[in-house]
């Protein structure tokens, strides 16, 4: 596909109204969805700032939809220790190479994906304790993203 071909642009909308569609339904989806073929069409950086941004509207959309029902104690389990966390792990991701850092998201990845396929479960996530176990996890995910999709660790290795 080329660059300014009106497919390429329909093609584009597609998949983000495919990922905004699964994200409705499921919760989850949208960055997983529409993220990789937003980086392949605009770049890396463009890319993970227009996935992030418009994740952030379709959720606002969502939550306005929903707004009464929300679980407002749960979303603050989650949202306090990422955001807690999120400027320790920016230190720490800003100083490892960027090869390093994703390795080691995608090795969690897949480690919680075949945790996912085991069936095995983990009772302590019902409690408060899975809800802040939770929100830690993502804060440091995000930072080695962003960290990567800045550019700094590559920089950091040039010459």
């Amino acid at each position: 596909m080329t660059h300014g071909s009106w497919w390429y642009t329909l093609a584009v909308v597609l998949v983000v109204a495919v990922a905004a569609a699964a994200q409705a339904l499921s919760g989850i989806g949208f960055a997983l969805v529409a993220g990789p073929l937003l980086i392949l069409a605009l770049g890396r950086a463009d890319g993970v700032r227009l996935a992030v941004a418009l994740s952030l509207l379709l959720n606002a959309v969502i939550l306005a939809g929903t707004f009464r029902h929300a679980r407002w104690g749960d979303a603050a389990r989650l949202f306090v220790p990422a955001a807690l966390l999120v400027w320790p792990a920016v230190v720490l991701t800003s100083h490892l190479r960027a090869d390093w850092v994703l390795a080691t998201a995608g090795a969690a990845v897949l480690a919680g994906v075949g945790l996912l396929v085991s069936g095995k479960r983990a009772h302590w996530v019902d409690r408060p304790v899975g809800a802040i176990a939770a929100g830690c996890w993502p804060g440091r995910a995000r930072s080695g993203r962003s960290q990567n999709a800045s550019g700094r660790a590559r920089r950091r290795r040039s010459p």
